[in-house]
């Protein structure tokens, strides 16, 4: 059930912001989709059992953070919980990230390379959520 100081913070919210908030969490959602899918391919052509096991673990824990992140934004969109609407070159830089990534994961991209823009992607978005 939605408190009232969420559904009041949504309320609250200018068409903007909530615009902003829907643009960070679309262009989260599709920069940790593309790692995802790169670190599955990463996976079908890794043999070393060490670096797989950590591919795997990696990959779940992006896998985790997606969905964590789709809860929030749902929570947020009917009222249950707030969230900070990010400043303009915030959303700005999500977005640029998530390009970036999109277009790593076309190249034959290391899973290191993609691991460090899809957290630093993650991370701006976590700024977002209210704790």
């Amino acid at each position: 059930m939605a408190t009232r100081d969420a559904v009041a913070a949504l309320d609250t919210a200018t068409q903007e912001e909530n615009e902003r908030i829907t643009n960070a969490f679309i262009a989260t959602s599709n920069a940790l989709g593309d790692a995802i899918i790169a670190l599955k391919r990463i996976q079908a052509v890794t043999f070393d059992h060490d670096s797989l096991d950590e591919l795997v673990l990696e990959r779940r824990r992006l896998e985790d953070e997606a969905a964590a992140n789709e809860r929030a934004f749902l929570a947020y969109m009917d009222g249950t919980i707030g969230m900070h609407p990010p400043e303009p070159e915030d959303v700005s830089a999500i977005v640029a990230l998530a390009g970036e990534l999109a277009i790593l994961t076309q190249q034959k991209a290391t899973a290191a390379a993609v691991l460090a823009l899809a957290n630093d992607v993650n991370a701006r978005f976590q700024a977002i959520k209210v704790a």
